[in-house]
């Protein structure tokens, strides 16, 4: 009966294990695809539309899209 909660609580704890590495390993690989792909908030050309215009949120998003939580 020990021994059953004890392998519980080592498959748990292996599982957790796993979690942590693959969100650490997520975060990293979003935090490389920001730095790699900056935003831009620049003042609109147009006259007509005299806003602010942003640039590069296209790019970033599918950088962030390719990150995944498995290492391989």
């Amino acid at each position: 009966m020990t021994r059953r909660i004890a392998l519980g609580i080592a498959a748990l704890a292996a599982v957790g294990l796993l979690w942590i590495g693959g969100e650490t390993h997520y975060r990293a690989c979003v935090e490389a695809a920001e730095a790699a792909n900056p935003v831009q908030v620049m003042k609109s050309a147009s006259i007509l539309d005299p806003g602010q215009v942003v640039v590069g949120k296209g790019a970033r998003r599918r950088a962030v899209d390719g990150c995944s939580r498995l290492p391989f």
